[in-house]
């Protein structure tokens, strides 16, 4: 775990994190009240965060095997991003934080905790769905009241060991997007931010789980390296992460095309191969209908074929 200062630095946060006077006064809590926030956080919990994320990790997300996941992986908030969100949305008068105290702040912080897990296409993003619902408690009647965190919090026993979903899971989509989710999920359309967000309470404090694409995943690392969350007002940079996103957005749409192109071509060597006297069996021109497309996007394969694997591959290629 990374080793962080015992005492908040402001000159550093401000720099760092892009925050001047005018907005930490507007947040209303003084400097004194955040290094409060950042000495608990740093003494009293991060160990506690630490232990309970790696044991998430590896009790929920590691036995997973079975589900088409890429990588996944988990961390613990940085003490200096915590006090600088606690700026800024108490600065923008966000009313889940107006009544947010010094002695209370880990009550309103769902992003603690946060597990993010990635897929290489898109649309295997309803088996990881349907594994998260299945194993987390779903029940509507747990949600956090959104006008009431603290009290919300308060409600549960925080000795539960068992993880539930203390939100809706939600899909933030770019307007534009494939309508994939909307049967299982509640959309938000964002102007370019696209991910699926599971909030779940474990014990004392909250977890958030993240799903997305690696194309995703490529263009939120740099755009939060060069805009989020210090640059929004720059115009030429939050043009860039756009044009960046919709690089990412197709990349996404051609790799799930690429994908089932190879599967329907795939599955006709396989018929070809295995079943080449029986061939005559079947409506040629209902399979060449068919697989049509896919046959125009793909190329011829280049692997030595036989006499009879070559009479009906170019059977295909022709017009019936």
């Amino acid at each position: 775990m990374a080793k962080y200062p015992p005492e908040l630095d402001v000159n550093i946060l401000k720099e760092k994190m892009n925050l001047s006077d005018k907005v930490i006064k507007a947040s209303r809590f003084s400097v004194e009240d955040l290094q409060a926030i950042y000495k608990d956080y740093v003494d009293n919990r991060l160990n506690e965060l630490e232990e309970l994320k790696n044991g998430f990790v590896s009790q929920y997300i590691v036995p997973a095997k079975d589900l088409p996941l890429h990588s996944y992986n988990g961390r613990v908030k940085n003490p200096y991003h915590l006090i600088e969100k606690i700026i800024r949305k108490r600065s923008t008068n966000d009313t889940k934080y107006s009544d947010m105290l010094v002695s209370d702040y880990y009550k309103y912080i769902t992003d603690l905790i946060g597990c993010r897990i990635l897929l290489v296409y898109k649309r295997d993003w309803e088996r990881v769905h349907d594994y998260l619902t299945g194993l987390f408690s779903n029940d509507t009647s747990r949600y956090i009241d959104s006008n009431h965190f603290a009290s919300s919090y308060d409600a549960v026993d925080v000795s539960i060991s068992q993880p539930y979903m203390a939100e809706p899971p939600v899909a933030h989509i770019r307007l534009g997007d494939p309508e994939i989710y909307q049967n299982k999920l509640k959309v938000l359309n964002n102007h370019y931010y696209r991910s699926l967000h599971y909030v779940l309470r474990y014990g004392a404090y909250y977890i958030e789980i993240q799903v997305r694409t690696l194309f995703d995943e490529a263009w939120g690392e740099v755009d939060h390296d060069v805009l989020y969350p210090y640059h929004k007002s720059d115009k030429v940079l939050v043009g860039f992460s756009q044009l960046l996103n919709r690089v990412a957005g197709t990349g996404d749409e051609m790799s799930i095309s690429r994908r089932f192109c190879f599967r329907s071509v795939l599955y006709k060597v396989v018929l070809l191969w295995m079943f080449p006297f029986s061939l005559h069996k079947i409506s040629l021109s209902h399979l060449s209908t068919t697989v049509h497309l896919s046959l125009q996007l793909c190329p011829r394969p280049h692997y030595p074929m036989g006499p009879l694997q070559r009479k009906y591959w170019a059977l295909l290629f022709t017009e019936i």
